[in-house]
């Protein structure tokens, strides 16, 4: 969430503590109760939302990666050997569909590493009586099977977990909208009620209502992270500036900025599911906000 948001999730928690404290105030009070009853319904999905934003994935991408590791290591255990099995027994079609080398592998699209490693196993399947004296088992199969499931679990969460942090970005900026209506054309009108019999409770409310702004400071670096095809902007992108190690995610609109940062030639390491990490030098010149546009490449 960005500095505004912040602020106003913070002053929804106090007017939700201020009325939860003060229940029996206007328990029976059916225009306030309606009104405070969809403020704390939107307030629950809206952290709810923002849980969901706040995920790290870091470690599904890593667990991807390690995965894709495993299942191009066991083809790389089996192929060759089929391929020799091939050559010698004069199998053409078998050994042209073996031959491929460690380079082309790792060059294989997710589709077509899963499409390959399962006729792999088929292939081989057919012929396996004949590959032991080349070392290949049933064991050996089976860890190929074994390590081509991993892969077809893991290899669409980094981005299914991505366009469900889009998405819920998305969702965030309409239930902030909606909160702030209820609040302002409801709920603050109906805590008027109780301004004679209860006052105590309706300045608490009225002072919880009051946006506590958080300290600024000043921008020293503005920036945009978009796809370097489309152009299109990418949310939650990890941006690292490595001199002091500060951490930012791109916005929905796929904004970032740095306040106070060191002047100098400066280091942005910017990461993102399905993208290639990219390093970016910005200069930072004193008394002068420096703009920088990071163009993604997929993976």
């Amino acid at each position: 969430m960005i500095k505004r948001e912040i602020e106003n999730l913070n002053s929804y928690d106090q007017t939700k503590l201020v009325c939860d404290n003060n229940n029996p105030v206007w328990a029976l009070d059916i225009p306030f109760a309606t009104s405070y009853g969809l403020f704390e319904n939107f307030l629950v999905e809206l952290k709810q939302y923002k849980a969901i934003q706040d995920e790290d994935l870091r470690g599904l991408t890593t667990e991807k990666y390690n995965t894709r590791i495993a299942l191009e290591a066991i083809l790389w255990d089996i192929v060759p050997r089929v391929a020799s099995y091939a050559q010698v027994n004069a199998k053409a079609q078998l050994k042209k569909f073996m031959s491929v080398t460690d380079a082309k592998l790792k060059k294989m699209t997710e589709s077509e590493i899963t499409t390959y490693g399962g006729e792999v196993f088929l292939k081989t399947q057919e012929v396996l009586d004949d590959l032991l004296i080349y070392g290949v088992t049933q064991l050996l199969l089976d860890d190929l099977e074994s390590k081509n499931n991993a892969w077809l679990a893991i290899k669409g969460r980094p981005q299914e977990a991505y366009d469900a942090q889009k998405n819920a970005g998305e969702a965030i900026d309409v239930l902030f909208k909606k909160i702030d209506d209820v609040l302002i054309n409801r709920l603050d009108l109906n805590a008027l009620v109780f301004t004679a019999e209860h006052p105590d409770f309706v300045a608490a409310y009225q002072e919880s209502r009051v946006i506590e702004h958080l300290p600024t400071t000043t921008l020293a670096i503005i920036g945009k992270v978009v796809d370097a095809v489309t152009q299109a902007p990418l949310y939650r992108a990890k941006i690292v500036l490595l001199e002091t190690e500060e951490e930012r995610k791109s916005s929905i609109k796929g904004g970032f900025r740095y306040q106070n940062s060191p002047e100098g030639v400066l280091q942005l390491e910017v990461s993102l599911p399905t993208y290639l990490t990219q390093t970016v030098i910005v200069e930072k010149l004193p008394g002068i906000t420096s703009k920088v546009v990071v163009q993604m490449t997929k993976g």
